[in-house]
């Protein structure tokens, strides 16, 4: 199809454009979703244009702000094409990015929970074994609890129950449904052990989310190191390091601070390793300024320090840092 994309209808590339992403070939998907005529798209694709214009350019870092992107799913969603579970996924990013990345303003977020809050009351009205019901609602108490988490720390539990209440309605039919499901509970174990972690500092909980998740993707590297993170936290190192050398086995975008929280643990335990592991870092990613501090701290006394001197240095001379802020640092750590 892409050798021939100037014959492909705008639903179609549009179509293409979210296959490839979900294939992790982003700037390709960006391309395909860049050459849509999008007056050809009808007023229903047309708010999956602007939902995959945000992801895409987010996810590819191209700008942080999206108020026109989603201003436009606004006045889409004002015309009441799609249905309440349909907006919900609409809504549910909005809140969840607007808490991560600040990406629009606090008026339009208004709109989207206002219009979130009274879907809920429509769809808490329908069949309780509709499928997009349940995933909808799931959704959208796992987004909303999100808003709560700097002041109302009840509030962020009881609603992320609700959310793993929802999500245990979903009765799939099908294999594609059944994956809907898994994700839904993915994300609620994922956001719950954050909270449990962050908020409640409930360890013990927080490890049986992790470990719930690990039942539903026993190599979701993600969870692997979260709950090496969170034994770290109750002190007990080797449990820890076993964990996180787990995650480092997959090449995930965490895998560099994987290694990272790996040789910060090692610090305690073996210094000579822990200063190979960020020399590892360096290898891999020359500019990683806090690896070269934390070798710098380590290894004063040996010849590796020379190596950290020198990138220091290195960081200096270009300008990334001042002598201050490296002897701050220093002093910090």
């Amino acid at each position: 199809m892409l050798d021939k994309i100037e014959y492909v209808t705008p639903v179609q590339k549009l179509n293409l454009s979210f296959l490839l992403a979900s294939m992790a070939r982003y700037n390709l998907s960006l391309k395909i979703l860049s050459n849509i005529e999008y007056n050809r798209l009808l007023p229903r694709e047309q708010g999956y244009y602007w939902l995959q214009s945000f992801f895409l350019q987010e996810r590819l870092e191209k700008k942080t702000n999206f108020e026109i992107e989603f201003m436009e799913i606004k006045k889409i969603l004002l015309t009441n094409i799609y249905t309440p579970s349909a907006e919900t996924v609409f809504i549910s990013q909005a809140i969840a990015f607007k808490v991560k990345s600040n990406i629009i303003s606090d008026e339009l977020l208004d709109f989207f929970v206002n219009r979130g809050v009274k879907n809920v009351e429509i769809l808490l009205n329908m069949d309780t074994h509709d499928f997009n019901r349940n995933l909808s609602l799931s959704n959208f108490y796992r987004s909303y609890a999100m808003l709560f988490m700097k002041d109302n720390i009840p509030k962020v539990l009881s609603l992320m129950e609700k959310c793993k209440k929802y999500a245990d309605l979903i009765t799939p039919v099908n294999r594609i449904e059944e994956l809907k499901k898994l994700e839904a509970l993915k994300t609620y174990h994922e956001s719950s052990l954050k909270a449990e972690v962050y908020l409640t500092k409930d360890y013990k909980k927080a490890l049986y989310h992790g470990f719930e998740m690990l039942k539903i993707d026993p190599n979701w590297s993600i969870f692997k190191s979260e709950v090496g993170l969170i034994y770290e936290k109750k002190m007990e190192f080797e449990k820890a390091i076993t964990w996180l050398k787990d995650a480092t086995k997959f090449e995930s975008p965490l895998y560099l601070l994987n290694l990272y929280n790996l040789a910060n643990i090692y610090e305690r335990k073996d210094r000579l390793l822990s200063q190979e592991i960020y020399l590892k870092i360096l290898e891999i990613d020359p500019l990683n300024y806090s690896s070269a501090i934390r070798g710098h701290i380590i290894s004063k006394n040996n010849r590796e320090n020379n190596i950290f001197n020198n990138k220091l240095d290195y960081f200096i001379k270009e300008g990334y840092v001042t002598r201050k802020q490296v002897e701050d640092d220093v002093n910090n750590g």
